[in-house]
């Protein structure tokens, strides 16, 4: 394996940057070969004002909601494991 080296015109900030993309680039082989795939998923941040301000508005609306009580109960069978294979 060749090593980039620092020149006058190939600073030390670009071999870095050039080592760690080979770096990711053989993390990203030596996963496709364990039969990996990468995606990218883009979350809620529920750190942010706006989405825990949704959130609460929701949360309201469904306490308001004459259906609350069967809503829930879906809700937690969703989140029941006892039937979840190991």
């Amino acid at each position: 394996m060749r090593h980039a080296v620092a020149t006058p015109d190939k600073p030390a900030r670009s071999v870095l940057r050039a080592a760690q993309r080979d770096r990711v680039r053989r993390f990203r082989e030596r996963m496709k070969a364990m039969g990996m795939r990468r995606i990218s998923l883009w979350v809620p941040d529920v750190a942010s004002p706006a989405i825990r301000a949704e959130a609460r508005r929701e949360s309201l609306l469904l306490a308001q909601s004459p259906h609350e009580a069967q809503t829930m109960d879906f809700l937690d069978a969703l989140n029941d494991a006892a039937d979840w294979e190991e």
